[in-house]
This record gives structure tokens, C-alpha cells and sequence, in this order.
């Protein structure tokens, strides 16, 4: 849930969020993308003095608590931006997010997207594991880890056909505008590929299918046409936490995650032992006219539906979330208790009154509605100390001034006395490196993470 920092009523307006990996899109809070290295670092005389960071291209919101994501390869859509996610809050359904052409940076428009809620595939969460998807995209299925049912599913991803609209009966979604489309889907294939103890990570090559248990620390490796059990890597060192497993390039090396924040890898190119007879199943997926299984009724699964060629239907809500007509000046002055704070955010504010503020050292913040804010250093510096960084956060204290003395000599000695000098102590950039004393980076527009 989004509790705000504890200054809102929690809600589940969330799901998954697109970054583009490119490194010219690396960004200071600033968004000035020029001095981000490959590295993450941005330099400023050959030292970093500041982080860079991804910025988002667009966000979604109808699967809060999502505990498995995977990219389809797909090449239907026209922008290839095709993802199913594990909704671990909203009836834990299967569903399918197109982000289409997204939004880009700096901006908050959602208008353009196609969610789909496959209600039939359903899953039991684990309060502790993930449940990771992987997808063939040859045989065009999707694995999927059913953590807290002991079981890996499998589902034909090009099955399943529209039922209706979903707004009504999923009131939580990202635009109201007729382009955003969002629908309930059913009468998908799909089967129970194997068992697993509380299965987390999958990983997948042409052969196999790996499977983790999170409880046990054993990855399973089945064979992908037949289902069977091929082999098992057992540890010590994996049980009680075995999160997510990822096969390197060359598939010869399975990189896994564990929840003692440690990461390692199993070489996985020995030959695998004979395969251990399991449940008889049928594979590979039968086709079309032959499905496995849907807990949609069969007549449901006859008929035709056709989409309705009329508006959504408006929803009666808060202002936020999708509703931004509501956000004018006379909203923005309201008394903090009646504001709701995803309204500020995706109308522009990410300096408010009634937010917490980004700025340390009770810096002033200034908004630049709908490009970020800045922290005014200035503001708080003086003559003993001179604030500077991304959010006022660094600081240099400045010399005392010289006092003048008179010339006094004294009875023991012609020379004038000696007084050591203390060092100051070196600056730190944001990653613990010490920092020049000449550099001190200017002040610095901060760019906006809120919202999506």
C-alpha cells in the first residue's frame, strides 16, 4: 500500500513502471543528461560529485502489489512494449499490460495503453517469496511461479478472448480517456507444468525449464517438453530465502539472488543426470481447438463479444489518481487534510506545503510545476557555512576572518608565535569519495519522482 509517509489514507493506485536502459538517458535530478557516464557517475573535473539516475517513460497502475514481471517478445503490437505482471493485490490475476508508445520523460500522460485482466488464471501469493514469470518466446507460452499453491504454471500467451470492460469492477486504473484500454479477458489455456516447494525463480534455456524454491534453496531444472524432473542443484548456503535465478548469455551460468542480500551462480553446463519420472502431462500445448484448462464457462468461452464502440464509463471519484480536472489554484491552497497528495504529484507539484520536502538543512523549496523543483542553498548559507548539492545536503565551512593583532613582542623571543594549523575535513561526494576543495558544484534543478 501507498501510506504517503503515513500522511494519507493507504491506497493501491500502483504497478509496473518503464525505464529506458539507454545510458543517454541517465539523468540528474536536474535532467541535465550531458555529464552522466556510463558508469552512473557524473563528473565535474574529473570527480564525481553527484549520482545519475534512470528517469521513468511511462507507469501504469492496475496491478499494486505486483510479485512477478516478464517482457513478451512479441511482434504484434507496433511498439513491442508488451508485459505480464503477477497482481499480488487485486484478486492475484494474471495481467497484461501494452504500454504502446510511452509517455516519455517529464511526462504523466497514460492515455495511450492496453491492460488486460485475465480473471480465470489466478494465483496464491507468498508472503515472503516473488512469483517470477519467464517467457518462451518461440512456443509462445509464459511460466508462471504459483508460490503460495506449490506449483509452476504454464499458458498459451496468445489465448483468451475479451469478456467486457473492467472499469466498473476494477475502479482503480490509469486514465479516463477512451484510448486507455482496459478489459477483463478469459478462456485462457493453460496447465499445471510442474510442482515445486514454494517456487520463486524461473530461468529458462531451449531444453529446460530451472525452477527455485525459495525455502529450500534447490533449483529444479525440467525438461520443457516434457515436464519431468531432470535434475536438481542442492546448497546449504540458498535454503531460507532463495529469491530469483537469471541464466547468463551463453546459458553455461545460473546467476540466483538470495534474501541475505547475496547473489551468486551454479555452473550449469554439466550434462544433466536422466530424468526422474513425474505426473504425466500433455506437451507441448495442444493447439487453439483443444484447450487445457479455464475456469471460464464453456458458453461464456462460445460467444461472441464485441467491444463497445461507446465511452468508458465515467467513475465517480476522488480528485487524483486519474480525475485531474480538480486540481486548480483554489485546490492546491486547501488545508493539507483535504488534499490528496497524488493529486499534487501528477498535476505538477513536487514542492508543496503539504509534501514532505526533498531539501535538507531546512532549505527553501521552489516548485517548477511539471518539470521538478530546486533547493535554494543560498538561502541557508552564510558567512561561517556555505550549503551546496543536489538538495542542499553537503556543506564547507569558511575560514574565520583574520583578526588583527597589534604588534606586541615578546620578553622571550623576537620571532612572532607559532599556531598550528587543523586541517579541514575532505568533502564526500554522494558516494563517499572525497571531493576537491575548489568544487563546488552550483545549485541544481531537481527532477520530479513522483506520481508515474
Amino acid at each position: 500500500l501507498n501510506t504517503y509517509n503515513g500522511l494519507m489514507a493507504p491506497n493501491n493506485f500502483q504497478g509496473p513502471t518503464l525505464y529506458d536502459t539507454n545510458p543517454k538517458y541517465l539523468t540528474l535530478h536536474n535532467n541535465s543528461h550531458s555529464g552522466c557516464g556510463d558508469d552512473g557517475l557524473y563528473r565535474h573535473s574529473s570527480h564525481p560529485v553527484h549520482e545519475c539516475y534512470l528517469t521513468h517513460i511511462d507507469m501504469l497502475h492496475e496491478a499494486p502489489n505486483a510479485r512477478g514481471v516478464a517482457y513478451d517478445p512479441e511482434s504484434l503490437t507496433p511498439y513491442g512494449n508488451v508485459y505480464w505482471v503477477v497482481d499480488g493485490m487485486m484478486h492475484s490475476q494474471l495481467v497484461r499490460f501494452d504500454f504502446e508508445q510511452p509517455h516519455g520523460p517529464g511526462s504523466m500522460d497514460h492515455a495511450l495503453a492496453s491492460v488486460r485482466r485475465y480473471e480465470d488464471v489466478e494465483f496464491t501469493a507468498h508472503a515472503s517469496s516473488p512469483s517470477h514469470m519467464v517467457m518462451d518466446a518461440a512456443a509462445r507460452q509464459l511460466y508462471i511461479a504459483d508460490t503460495g499453491a506449490d506449483r509452476v504454471l504454464v499458458v498459451n500467451a496468445d489465448s483468451g478472448k475479451y469478456l467486457r470492460d473492467a472499469r466498473e469492477e476494477y475502479p482503480s486504473f490509469s486514465s479516463q480517456l477512451p484510448s486507455f484500454q482496459y478489459s477483463v479477458w478469459g478462456c485462457t489455456e493453460y496447465a499445471q507444468f510442474a510442482t515445486a516447494r514454494v517456487p520463486s525463480g524461473l530461468a529458462l534455456n531451449t531444453e529446460f525449464l530451472f525452477v527455485a524454491e525459495y525455502e529450500s534453496g534447490n533449483v529444479l531444472a525440467f525438461s520443457k517438453a516434457s515436464g519431468q524432473l531432470v535434475d536438481t542443484f542442492s546448497s546449504p548456503s540458498l535454503t531460507g530465502g532463495l529469491l530469483s535465478i537469471a541464466l547468463s548469455p551463453d546459458t553455461t551460468t545460473l546467476w540466483f539472488s538470495h534474501a541475505s542480500n547475496k547473489i551468486g551462480y551454479i555452473d550449469s553446463s554439466a550434462s544433466p543426470c536422466q530424468p526422474r519420472p513425474q505426473a504425466s502431462l500433455s506437451f507441448p500445448l495442444p493447439s487453439s481447438s483443444s484447450p487445457l484448462l479455464s475456469s471460464s464457462d464453456p458458453k461464456v468461452c462460445a460467444a461472441d463479444y464485441e467491444r463497445s464502440v461507446a465511452l468508458p464509463p465515467v467513475i465517480e471519484h476522488e480528485a487524483g489518481y486519474m480525475n485531474m480536472d480538480a486540481i486548480t489554484d483554489e485546490y492546491v491552497g486547501k488545508e493539507c487534510s483535504e488534499m490528496n497528495y497524488d493529486a499534487l504529484l501528477l498535476a505538477g507539484y513536487f514542492c508543496h506545503r503539504c509534501l514532505p520536502t526533498r531539501c535538507q538543512n531546512s532549505a527553501p523549496c521552489v516548485n517548477d510545476r511539471y518539470v521538478g523543483f530546486s533547493c535554494n542553498c543560498s538561502a541557508i548559507s552564510n558567512d561561517q557555512v556555505q550549503y551546496y548539492g543536489d538538495v542542499c545536503h553537503l556543506k564547507v565551512e569558511k575560514p574565520e576572518k583574520q583578526k588583527e593583532v597589534e604588534d606586541v613582542c615578546s620578553c622571550k623571543s623576537d620571532q612572532p608565535e607559532a599556531h598550528e594549523l587543523v586541517p579541514e575535513p575532505p568533502l564526500q561526494g554522494l558516494d563517499g569519495r572525497e571531493l576537491p576543495k575548489n568544487v563546488l558544484p552550483a545549485e541544481t534543478r531537481q527532477r520530479g519522482a513522483g506520481g508515474g
